[in-house]
């Protein structure tokens, strides 16, 4: 049964993605009512870690930003863009701040590599609203496929490191916007945002239901160092990859200006 809900998490958060995209009621309903709604039934299941409430709300703004800015005028203005942008820090910052709370060596090194994967970003600016599409989805075109595949890491070895409890649950959230982040790489901000929207309110309305099917895994030091330092070169790597495109397009209007 717990592999049966395994895999179901993963269907689920997938078909609210794609719910998301082609349904503003649905939008609508999901995440400007629901989490507000149901704040009677989250506190009344006793979540005490400060991250978890901090991550649940800070996300459903992130899902009712994209949302707006995808369906109102915000797209014509450049502000926007850079709201967008900072939802994202703002969550990998807070995910560093946990991770520096924890105190080992393992999470401080991930810690490091959550500052890196927020260097490596692509820039801002870039981001829009893709008017060919057919459902006007937020695009952020910079967005590389190795920044993807270090988030994934990253975030991944986050949980592993704080609540292991929920590490193997996270393969599959993290696999539901992966999968069309890699299909097409600016989708993925679109595709977090709606998957782990919907992942944080099922989690905080049925902990229990949640913790009863969790699958545990092992944590050797060895084994939370190696992932801590394949997390810091992935990071490290999307730094560089930065460097040398912002290098490239010098190069290229220095060309053209010669």
């Amino acid at each position: 049964m717990a592999f049966l809900h395994w895999v179901l998490v993963l269907v689920g958060l997938y078909g609210i993605f794609e719910l998301g995209r082609r349904s503003r009621l649905f939008t609508g309903l999901m995440f400007f009512v629901l989490p507000f709604a149901l704040i009677p039934l989250f506190l009344s299941n006793d979540i005490d870690s400060w991250f978890r409430w901090v991550k649940l709300y800070s996300v459903v703004f992130g899902v009712i930003w994209v949302t707006l800015y995808r369906f109102t005028g915000l797209r014509q203005a450049s502000w926007p863009r850079l709201v967008v942008a900072l939802i994202l820090i703002v969550n990998i910052l807070e995910a560093v701040a946990q991770d520096l709370t924890s105190g080992t060596l393992a999470t401080s090194l991930n810690a490091v590599a959550g500052v890196l994967c927020i260097v490596g970003l692509a820039n801002w600016k870039s981001i829009i609203r893709d008017e060919n599409a057919p459902y006007k989805d937020i695009i952020w075109p910079g967005m590389s496929r190795l920044w993807i595949v270090a988030y994934l890491v990253w975030n991944w070895n986050f949980v592993y490191g704080n609540f292991p409890e929920n590490a193997m649950f996270h393969v599959m959230v993290l696999a539901a916007c992966t999968i069309p982040g890699l299909l097409k790489p600016g989708l993925w901000i679109e595709a977090r945002a709606y998957t782990l929207g919907g992942w944080m309110i099922y989690s905080f309305a049925f902990p229990a239901f949640v913790g009863t099917m969790s699958i545990a895994l092992p944590r050797p030091l060895w084994l939370a160092l190696a992932l801590s330092a394949l997390s810091l070169a992935l990071n490290a790597a999307t730094v560089v990859q930065r460097l040398l495109a912002a290098r490239a397009r010098r190069g290229s209007v220095a060309q053209a200006l010669t």
